[in-house]
């Protein structure tokens, strides 16, 4: 490491009384400014030393006189700092100022550069980004001051020999901060609530840190890096993150400290050399004192309570001196350290007994009894007789040593281990007793011979690690876990056990059958190594510290129907284990769910995961199948690494962050399952030929994220409700994303530095944008259905993209002409656009009432046709499927109008629709009969004239006898029957007229002759009827009686006479069309006044009756 300052001027420097002279500066209360007390002022800046007067600055600038600043309240609104002093070396102070913030801006207060003898003192600084800066700054001083907010209190770059007393600093980001410099010396600092660290010192040395308290620092109270010749002393931390952090330096004391309730660790010193560390009390952290990689490191008189992992901690050092030091509820860790190479020093306690270090001891029995802990280091034949080893790290450890024992002890309430046994062969554990001893009651560790007998663990289990058959070959006979059996086999074959064990550990065994058995609170439940063609089935663990079933170099694995609980590395593990069977397990609360390591040919299925960080993780392994599992509540559900062909399908994953994810690997098959609510669906990178086929994703931040992904397929996914991307290409090649779904996300579709990528056959609707391209080349997007979007449906802004392949795009909002213009700064087109759903307007129609087999047609483009509705007055008639077309046929129905109206659907909702308006209208005069004239003998009775008629509105009808109205009434399309007895000799004009609802009108007219009678003979009626002018039926009785008395000629003349007055009388009607309109309302109004029809009887005519003429 390179020295800041050479040796000797250190050396120089502590002799003089520099740092006693700043413990003899006197201490006053801050200040709290009245700011109406103060002179207000603008920014205040000097450049040079004359400034000082121009200002307004008292005094001449002599260390006698020196310029002076005093109560100014100063307010600046712009950017740069409220006082700036640059290029002087006059004395100057500034006191009792008030500087802060304005109108929110965060710049600095007081800043100083290239400036020696300057003094800033009781001033108070608020809400500023730097309260003081110096920056090439010497023989200056801060005194009494308060800093309240902003990013840095105190920042001093590059500045040497200057003092900071008396100062109060709350709620920055960084309290103090130093960038190089020396000699700089900070007293009476309190500082309380920073946001990140207290004091942060970087490339520094010679200072000091003396009579300091930090409060509630949210990163690290102190922290040194890159330092030399520091002093800290009584100095006080409470509730840190990390307490003091010290790194890559250079002789460093550290006295008189307390550090409490640290989060982390409380002292930390990692490669640094010549540091020590006198009377520094540590309480209630989690960690300690940690000294890693580091050397000539001392320890003297430092007590330390209550650390969970480790009171003292040390790994990786040479030449460490610990002398008196006590640790109370914790002790000693030492790691990648030569434990034969213990730590000079004595006086050491654990718990108020002696700490045991011993190092290359032989043939010697230890009296437990005394010691609160035991380390040994190649020692031989060493035996530890009884002791109680609790509530520490590790209570007893043995490290390369041979033959060495612990029998009749105690180990209970450590953070860690009860026995470590690491390369210690043949090391005998006997008659001990070990409960609650962290993660692992007894660890062994690259042992071989080990003996492990009648010892009773409880809430801890037996840890074997090793990488051979002769680490895991040991005698291990009459021990309990939990109160029952621990099962050890070795070299066995074809047993099967239905009991219940405390823990099971089965090496170099085959075809072993464990069928039931409840193991709880151990380590490892179950442990396999070098086993092959074994069988767990049906297994209730739970609460294992470690693993709940671990395998190792074990084939053929059948785990089925366990339910497997841990809140350690892995519920369930496999490490070189081919061709092993996951099946129908429950899984929770670990680390990893399935941890499956350098495995070939594993299937994982039926299997229900949760509430682990990751579901399956997969790493190393080639053929892994991931099939049926229903994942849930993990940090990721399928984590996938290094590896090649890996296939999940038809799981479930639901409420993870992240669904699938796979980093540096290839050949992924990823089809058929089901997301929701993941924050990322998929997330793949650094990987080729993967496959995404059939998914179904539901909520989240991003349902497939593709980044530096080459030669892969998405293909029939459907994605939904996106907060930011449905599929997210990154930096990625050949990437085809085809015939999938993609609704309600922000952005449907992603590119992002991606090429040659093919966009095409999706649907893509209803997000706030479709398709955008932020950056690419030549990818091509064609045949996409794309609409309905509330922001942009399609942006380009990459460069050489088709919009078109033959054929384009789809767009609810095309025009119908043209090109279609896709937004962004490409400024491309789709040359081949179609519409997404559109319906072509049919006319409105006009149909004769009475008319049949009408049709409305509607042509309809739609490449996702679903169904139709066609209604008639909004009730609906049709109902069906359609291809590119819809119709409906109907007799015309009744007079006025009908609304017809299609609705259309495509297959996902979205609809257009079309109404047609259907005019019936009635022009046909209604049809009449044409009864045939007829003749009756006077004084006969029935003579009747029936017409029949019929029309699709029948309204009214009226009758005239020889022009005169004589009848009239409503007419509902029956027959219309009048009586004509009782009329007058000859011949009379019976004239029927009938209208319907629109006015149209038909007429006919009877002749009937009223004959003498000449002679008594009983007489007969005639009646003549009709069917309708088509069709005419006449029904005729004559008389017997005489002939008529006139003869034919004369009979002759009379016809053509009323055949001529009939024929004036309707011309006359004919061609009075108001009269007869009048005599319609008069008899509409006779209808309307009495409810009924009307009639003139012949005695109410003018016509003569019959006694009249035979009369005249």
């Amino acid at each position: 490491m390179n020295k800041i300052i050479p040796v000797g001027i250190l050396l120089i420097l502590f002799a003089t009384p520099m740092f006693a002279s700043i413990s003899s500066i006197s201490k006053i209360e801050v200040r709290q400014f009245d700011t109406s007390d103060l002179t207000p002022s603008e920014r205040v800046v000097i450049t040079h030393n004359d400034n000082f007067t121009e200002v307004g600055f008292a005094g001449s600038g002599t260390i006698g006189d020196p310029y002076i600043l005093d109560s100014y309240n100063i307010t600046y609104t712009g950017w740069t700092a409220h006082i700036s002093i640059s290029d002087t070396d006059a004395y100057f102070t500034i006191k009792n100022c008030y500087i802060a913030a304005s109108n929110g801006n965060l710049d600095t207060g007081i800043f100083l550069d290239n400036v020696t003898n300057g003094k800033i003192e009781s001033c108070q600084f608020n809400e500023l980004n730097y309260g003081i800066r110096f920056r090439d700054v010497s023989n200056s001083s801060i005194f009494n001051c308060t800093f309240n907010k902003g990013s840095r209190g105190l920042f001093f770059e590059t500045s040497v020999l200057n003092d900071v007393d008396t100062v109060n600093i709350t709620n920055s980001n960084y309290a103090i901060y130093v960038r190089g410099g020396f000699w700089n010396n900070f007293t009476e600092v309190h500082i309380s609530n920073p946001a990140n660290n207290g004091i942060d010192i970087d490339n520094y040395g010679l200072c000091t840190i003396d009579n300091t308290t930090i409060a509630n620092a949210s990163g690290i109270g102190i922290k040194l890096n890159n330092f030399e010749d520091v002093k800290i002393s009584n100095v006080s931390i409470d509730n840190p993150q990390d307490g003091i952090v010290l790194t890559s330096g250079i002789n460093l004391d550290l006295s008189n400290c307390s550090i409490n309730n640290s989060f982390g660790t409380a002292v930390d010193i990692d490669s640094s050399e010549l540091i020590s560390l006198d009377n520094t009390t540590v309480i209630d952290s989690f960690e300690g004192i940690r000294v890693t990689r580091s050397d000539n490191i001392s320890l003297v008189g430092c007590e330390v309570n209550n650390s969970i992992y480790a009171g003292i901690y040390l790994s990786s050092n040479t030449n460490v001196t610990m002398q008196d030091n006590h640790m109370y509820r914790c002790g000693l860790t030492v790691e990648n350290l030569p434990i034969a190479a213990p730590a000079t020093g004595s006086g050491n306690t654990v718990n108020g007994l002696t700490l045991g270090w011993y190092g290359s001891l032989a043939d010697h029995v230890i009296d437990g009894e005394t010691h609160g802990q035991i380390l040994l280091g190649n020692c031989d034949n060493v035996t530890i007789e009884g002791g109680n080893f609790s509530r520490v790290h590790t209570g007893v450890t043995f490290y390369l040593s041979f033959d060495c024992a612990i029998q009749n002890a105690i180990l209970g309430n450590n953070s860690h281990r009860g026995i470590q046994i690491y390369s210690a062969q043949r090391t005998r554990v006997e008659n001990c007793t070990i409960s609650d001893t962290g993660t692992k009651g007894i660890e062994v560790t690259s042992s071989e011979g080990c003996i492990i007998h009648n010892n009773t663990l409880d809430s801890v289990g037996l840890a074997i690690t090793g990488n051979t058959i002769g680490e895991w070959n040991m005698s291990c006979l009459d021990n309990t876990v939990n109160g029952l059996p621990l099962l050890y086999l070795f070299t066995e074959s074809g047993l099967e056990y239905t009991t219940t064990f405390g823990q099971i550990i089965l090496v170099n065994s085959t075809f072993i059958r464990i069928t039931s058995g409840h193991i709880h609170h151990v380590t490892v439940g179950v442990s396999l190594f070098s086993s092959a063609n074994n069988t767990l089935e049906s297994l209730d663990i739970h609460d294992t510290r470690q693993y709940g079933i671990q395998a190792k170099n074990s084939e053929w694995t059948n785990i089925t129907n366990c339910e497997v609980e841990s809140y350690g590395e892995a519920c369930i593990s496999l490490s070189n284990s081919h061709n092993s069977t996951l099946l129908r397990n429950t899984i929770s609360g670990a680390n990893d769910g399935f941890e499956i390591s350098s495995s070939k040919s594993v299937d994982i299925w039926s299997n229900n995961v949760s509430f682990c960080n990751l579901g399956i993780t997969v790493s190393s392994s080639e053929n892994a199948h991931i099939k049926h599992n229903e994942i849930y509540n993990c940090t990721t559900g399928i984590s996938d690494g290094f590896n090649s062909l890996l296939t999940a399908e038809l799981n479930t994953i639901s409420n993870c962050t992240t669904g699938v994810s796979g980093a540096l690997t290839g050949s992924h098959t990823i089809y058929l399952n089901t997301f929701n609510e993941c924050e990322k669906g998929i997330a793949l990178w650094i990987s080729t030929n993967d496959t995404i086929v059939g998914n179904i994703f539901d909520q989240g931040l991003i349902g497939i994220e593709l980044s530096s992904i080459s030669e892969s397929m998405v293909k029939n996914n459907h994605l939904s409700s996106f907060e930011e991307y449905g599929i997210d290409v990154i930096s990625s090649n050949n990437i085809t994303v085809a015939s999938s779904e993609i609704f309600n996300s922000e952005v449907a579709l992603a590119i992002h530095n991606s090429n040659n990528c093919s966009i095409f056959d999706n649907v893509i609707t209803d997000n706030f944008e479709g398709i955008h391209i932020y950056s690419g080349e030549n990818n091509t997007i064609y045949q996409n259905y794309l609409g309905w979007c509330s922001g942009t449906l399609v942006t380009d802004d990459g460069n050489l993209n088709s919009w078109t392949n033959v054929t384009g795009n789809y767009y609810e909002d095309y025009s119908g002409t043209g090109n279609y213009s896709i937004v962004g700064t490409a400024n491309n087109n789709d040359t081949s656009p179609a519409y997404a759903l559109h319906i072509y307007e049919q006319s409105d129609k006009e149909y004769e009432q009475g008319t049949t087999a009408h049709t409305i047609a509607w042509t309809i483009d739609c490449p996702y046709p679903a169904n139709y509705e066609i209604t008639r007055n909004s009730s609906t008639v049709k109902t069906g499927p359609y291809t590119d077309s819809v119709s409906i046929t109907f007799d015309s129905p009744d007079y006025g109008t009908t609304e017809y109206s299609v609705i259309v659907y495509d297959q996902f909702g979205h609809t257009v629709s079309d109404d047609a308006q259907v005019e019936v209208v009635d022009t046909t005069s209604p049809i009449l009969s044409n009864p045939t004239d007829y003749q009756y003998i006077q004084g006969t009775t029935g003579n009747t004239v029936v017409w029949s008629g019929n029309d699709h509105n029948p309204d009214n009808y009226r009758i005239w006898h020889n022009g005169t109205l004589i009848r009239w009434g409503s007419w509902d399309g029956s027959n219309i029957t009048l009586d004509v007895d009782a009329y007058a000799l000859g011949a009379h004009n019976f004239t029927l007229e009938v209208e319907d609802l629109f006015g149209n009108v038909a007429t006919d007219t009877v002749i009937v002759r009223v004959l003498q009678q000449t002679s008594t003979t009983e007489t007969s009626t005639t009646t003549t009827t009709t069917t309708d002018t088509s069709s005419e039926t006449t029904t005729t009785t004559t008389s017997d009686g005489d002939e008529l008395w006139f003869s034919p000629v004369l009979g002759g003349i009379l016809s053509l006479i009323a055949a001529a007055l009939t024929l004036a009388a309707t011309v006359i009607r004919g061609s009075d069309y108001w009269a007869r309109r009048k005599a319609k309302q008069e008899a509409e109004s006779h209808i309307s006044e009495s409810g009924e029809e009307s009639e003139i009887t012949p005695e109410e005519t003018s016509i003569p009756k019959t006694e009249d003429v035979e009369e005249r």
